[in-house]
């Protein structure tokens, strides 16, 4: 069996120079011979040619229609496989920062440009690396702490939330952190099968109450709110 090698094209654009220990007089780089798969729903190109100036892509196809501009470095690439990083939006990492970092960098390797951690994130080194962009690293996002009803059983890192109150002081104590809300509510109160954040939630139900006070607290802090 072949074994196919995968680059991600945000990662070279952004360590073209480093990576390769080339300075390019022009600071463009030109990356020949790989099988390029563009992300559009069109088949990959082979015998690919891409231009990078900066950490920007300027232009990608056939090596064949890729012009190089004078000056420019070149790097082969051919037997590998290029393709658009993926956006990891749905993950879980660990807590400690040299186990995120770890977490983080695994990713890199494996063509995550970045990951989003939903709801169980307790400890300072989750705001911290968010804040921070790192070479080799994925890029990290967090929502914090998530929001659910009361799951006997399982973790305790999101609030649980049993009455309004509770739930508007979970929303305000994230606003602190200013993270992304994402969909943290609808999908943890889903969990609990109190029907997400669907309008059709029973008036009378009081988790559908719970849940719609935290939901309109989110959009008070002026959270995007997705499903």
């Amino acid at each position: 069996m072949q074994r196919v090698k995968l680059l991600a094209p945000t990662v070279i654009a952004a360590s073209a120079v480093a990576a390769f220990g080339q300075t390019p007089a022009t600071g463009v780089t030109v990356f020949e011979g790989a099988r390029v798969i563009v992300g559009d729903a069109r088949p990959p190109i082979e015998n690919a040619s891409f231009i990078v100036n900066g950490a920007r892509f300027a232009q990608v196809g056939r090596a064949a229609d890729v012009r190089a501009p004078a000056g420019a470095t070149h790097v082969n690439l051919a037997g590998k496989t290029v393709m658009p990083v993926i956006i990891d939006t749905h993950t879980h990492l660990s807590q400690t920062r040299e186990m995120l970092i770890d977490d983080l960098r695994r990713r890199a390797y494996f063509g995550v440009g970045a990951a989003l951690s939903l709801g169980q994130d307790t400890t300072d080194a989750s705001f911290q690396l968010r804040a921070q962009t790192m070479p080799g690293l994925a890029r990290f996002f967090t929502a914090g702490r998530g929001i659910t009803a009361p799951e006997p059983g399982r973790t305790t890192a999101p609030y649980w939330v049993t009455t309004t109150a509770e739930a508007r002081k979970a929303v305000q104590e994230n606003a602190a952190n200013r993270h992304r809300w994402e969909h943290a509510v609808c999908a943890a109160l889903r969990n609990g099968g109190h029907g997400g954040c669907r309008d059709e939630t029973d008036a009378g139900d009081r988790r559908g109450h719970e849940q719609r006070s935290a939901v309109s607290q989110d959009e008070q802090h002026g959270y995007d709110r997705t499903e």
